[in-house]
C-alpha cells in the first residue's frame, strides 16, 4: 500500500506575513525610542547652553544698584548662540522707599512652533547690596 503523503516544507504564506508583521512592530517601537532618546538628549542640551548663558548675561550685562527701576531689557547673543535670546524684568516689590526688587532672568531659543525658556527668579534688597558691597564699578574711561 502507497500512502500519498504531501511533505510540508518552510513556512506557510500565513506564518511568513506574520514574522513580517511582528518584525515591522518591533521596528517601528525601536526607531520610536531612539526618536525620543535624541529629542530628550537635543533638549537637554539646549537647557544646559542656556543656564550657561544665564551666567554670562550677568557678565556681560550686570545689575546696577543705582538704576534699577529700568523695567525690562533684553538682548541677543552672537556666533554659536545666535538662536538664544535673553530677557531680564526688574520689577519693584512693596514700597517704593523699601528698595526690594523681584528680579526674572529669561534665556528663550527657538521660534514659534519650537521654543524654550529657562529663567530664574531673585529678590534683591539694594540697601544691603550696597552696604555688603555689590555696587557696580564704572567702566574704565579711555
Amino acid at each position: 500500500m502507497k500512502t500519498n503523503h504531501a511533505r510540508t516544507e518552510g513556512f506557510s504564506l500565513l506564518e511568513v506575513l506574520l514574522a513580517i508583521l511582528v518584525l515591522g512592530l518591533s521596528l517601528v517601537a525601536f526607531f520610536g525610542a531612539v526618536g525620543e532618546g535624541i529629542a530628550v538628549v537635543t533638549s537637554a542640551r539646549q537647557y544646559e547652553t542656556a543656564r550657561t548663558l544665564m551666567n554670562l548675561v550677568d557678565l556681560i550685562e550686570p545689575l546696577d544698584l543705582e538704576d534699577l527701576d529700568r523695567g525690562e531689557f533684553s538682548g541677543r547673543f552672537d556666533g554659536d548662540f545666535r538662536d538664544y535670546r535673553w530677557r531680564r524684568i526688574v520689577e519693584p516689590v512693596g514700597a517704593e522707599e523699601d528698595e526690594f526688587y523681584r528680579i526674572e532672568t529669561r534665556i528663550e531659543w527657538g521660534d514659534f512652533l519650537n521654543s524654550g525658556m529657562e529663567r530664574i527668579e531673585t529678590y534683591l534688597h539694594a540697601p544691603s547690596a550696597r552696604r555688603e558691597g555689590w555696587v557696580q564699578e564704572p567702566a574704565p574711561l579711555r
